[in-house]
């Protein structure tokens, strides 16, 4: 065991009000999911300071920022969190739309709620030929029958929110790749995925020492700009309206 000392180098801290949390999200018209993004961004932005300020003591150095796999830990904490806070977002939004607009809903806010299920039924036991493409068939009568049903939420994932919110003209694919970053992001801190990649790539694996103090203002850059996007929806969204 290796005792160290540690330290907060700013040693108070401005708790933000639950009006300015909110604020950049006022336009998802949503209270549940206003609330929940209240209070993860409460925990997120006193995380960072926790990030920003924690030192421990070297006998050579003196007071340094936590060593790379502690700080690296605190990194993945934060980029979870804004991972989450997009997935809402963006599921409050596309389910906003299917209740909406309905069948009208673009393909991939669609799938997000609904899927097509198929049966097959035998109609008789004795073959049939057929020609088809100048080949002989022999096969089976058989008939389809097709229902709608909803999608279970829990299988819904990120990926797939991403592209039905691009559909719906949130953002453009640029951006969608921004998220679809974020989302890899994330699906690396799961230990399970990160032994799969071990086994695959040995040390050098794709999230091996990813998780900076970089790569968190570059996630942390894609929610705020996803919060402008959202204000410029309902903005565009009104104005049709109105038209």
């Amino acid at each position: 065991m290796a005792r160290r000392r540690i330290k907060l180098e700013q040693d108070e801290y401005d708790f933000p009000t639950n009006e300015a949390l909110c604020d950049p999200w006022t336009d998802l018209d949503d209270e549940p999911s206003l609330k929940m993004i209240c209070e993860i961004m409460a925990y997120v932005q006193f995380h960072e300071h926790l990030i920003q300020n924690l030192r421990h003591e070297t006998t050579r150095y003196g007071w340094r920022p936590l060593w790379l796999g502690v700080g690296e830990g605190l990194y993945k904490t934060v980029i979870l969190h804004y991972a989450s806070i997009v997935e809402l977002v963006l599921f409050t939004l596309a389910e906003q739309c299917y209740r909406t607009q309905g069948n009208e809903s673009p393909d991939c806010v669609l799938a997000c709620f609904r899927r097509t299920d198929r049966r097959f039924y035998e109609f008789s036991s004795k073959k049939v030929r057929v020609e088809l493409n100048q080949c002989n068939l022999d096969t089976k009568l058989y008939g389809c029958h097709e229902r709608t049903l909803p999608v279970d939420p829990r299988e819904v994932g990120m990926d797939m929110l991403i592209r039905a919110c691009r559909d719906m003209g949130l953002y453009d694919k640029e951006f969608s790749q921004r998220l679809s970053k974020l989302n890899d992001l994330r699906n690396g801190i799961h230990l399970r995925k990160q032994a799969l990649l071990r086994k695959t790539h040995g040390k050098d694996h794709p999230f091996r020492h990813v998780y900076t103090q970089a790569v968190l203002e570059e996630c942390k850059s894609s929610l705020e700009e996803l919060s402008r996007k959202v204000v410029a929806y309902r903005s565009n969204s009104k104005r049709a309206t109105k038209d």
